[in-house]
């Protein structure tokens, strides 16, 4: 869907002109012999990369006009001034990057932008993100740390409380997920969860959904309190999560494998929208060993989206035994090269090292990013990482004062 780079010196010129009549392209015969919405017919065709890979073929240049009309017909109702400006910017940098020119002299600049950014989007390279709003007043480390310290607590106890849930398996990636919410990093609005300009975040391996829980209650998505319904019925902090019922949650699931295809899903809809926010995505080592996570992972670049960063919690077991001892797909960072992702590796309990990683893989454009965390299960309780049976198997009623101890607690 991107215009190729091409040698230095060219550049590909996109022309806008009349629709020809001739009936030979496909787009003009799906506007003559079906009635079709112009705008409709063009975006169905958004999303076939044949049509933007040649210069001059008649397609894009029915496409272009189709849209064009559209544009002219709704004019700028749709469009507020901040949108506008931010059109402006990424049009500026799209010709820049993409080599990409399109004459204006008989457009005026809001034709212009919307053409381009609203119709035309899937053939201009992927551009960075703004910046998170928070990003300049994020807490300091030793703050976010006391964060991890204080939900890990909450993890531990909502989890024996119930006498089921997955505390390891939480407690390993509690890290990344405290410098996502409280780190300036994921746009999320407690008052507004389906505000459609937050980022999402999902995480697949939905069986650490006490990790989900304890940091949607830290940032106000419902009270702390009912951290103690873990699994009780009728509650809404199922054991794994549920997108009906619990707000703040992006996605239903449990059912390993499937997190990054959701991720991917939601990734493509901001290019298609014209929307600026990022998806992050959880997996676990275990559910790495499903073919759908490798469909995606040669999906994403493929489609050059950027706007999706993955985040492996590689804690090295699963729920039958060590990953060396079920299914070995080390080394995952190169593997992960290979498929032409950008690849980071990080000390996933190391709260600064974590956040200045996912500071630098949102700076990438033109290539999804993954970020390999090296994680321990049961981080912070030393009984707990030295059993990987604690996966499934929450701490008991005995053994909980001791782990709290070990925490910072009583």
């Amino acid at each position: 869907m991107l215009v190729p780079r091409l040698p230095a010196g060219r550049t590909a010129r996109v022309v806008v002109v009349g629709v020809c009549a001739s009936g030979k392209s496909e787009l003009v015969r799906r506007l003559t012999t079906r009635g079709l919405d112009a705008h409709s017919v063009a975006q169905e065709h958004s999303h076939v990369p044949q049509l933007w890979r040649h210069e001059g073929r008649p397609d894009v240049l029915v496409y272009l006009q189709a849209s064009l009309r559209v544009v002219r017909r709704r004019g700028r109702r749709n469009l507020d001034a901040p949108a506008l400006a931010e059109q402006r910017r990424r049009l500026s940098a799209a010709r820049r990057s993409a080599h990409v020119k399109v004459p204006t002299d008989h457009l005026t600049a809001a034709e212009v932008e919307a053409l381009v950014l609203r119709e035309m989007r899937a053939i201009l390279p992927s551009l960075p993100m703004s910046a998170s709003p928070t990003a300049s007043a994020r807490p300091a480390i030793a703050e976010l740390e006391q964060t991890a310290r204080r939900l890990r607590r909450d993890i531990v106890e909502m989890t024996t409380t119930a006498a089921s849930g997955h505390p390891s398996s939480s407690m390993s990636c509690i890290d990344v997920m405290v410098a996502l919410y409280c780190g300036g990093f994921l746009r999320h609005d407690p008052k507004k969860p389906h505000d459609p300009d937050r980022d999402r975040f999902i995480l697949s391996k939905g069986h650490a959904s006490p990790a989900l829980y304890a940091i949607l209650a830290e940032r106000g998505f419902f009270p702390h309190d009912e951290l103690k319904t873990l699994r009780r019925i009728g509650s809404r902090l199922e054991g794994h999560p549920n997108m009906r019922r619990l707000p703040g949650v992006e996605a239903s699931t449990g059912s390993l494998g499937q997190g990054l295809s959701l991720g991917l899903g939601h990734a493509l809809a901001a290019r298609v929208d014209g929307k600026a926010y990022r998806t992050y995505v959880i997996t676990g080592d275990g559910e790495m060993d499903e073919g759908q996570i490798w469909e995606a992972l040669m999906s994403a670049p493929h489609l050059r989206v950027d706007n999706l960063t993955l985040i492996v919690d590689h804690n090295k077991a699963q729920q039958s035994n060590l990953l060396e001892r079920v299914l070995d797909y080390r080394p995952l960072a190169d593997k992960l090269r290979s498929f032409h992702w950008h690849v980071e590796e990080v000390d996933g309990h190391d709260m600064k090292a974590v956040v200045e990683t996912l500071d630098k893989v949102r700076q990438v454009t033109g290539r999804p990013q993954a970020i390999v965390a090296h994680t321990v299960k049961g981080k912070g309780v030393s009984f707990v990482e030295a059993d990987w049976t604690y996966h499934g198997r929450p701490i008991t009623k005995e053994d909980l004062p001791k782990a709290l101890a070990e925490l910072g607690g009583n």
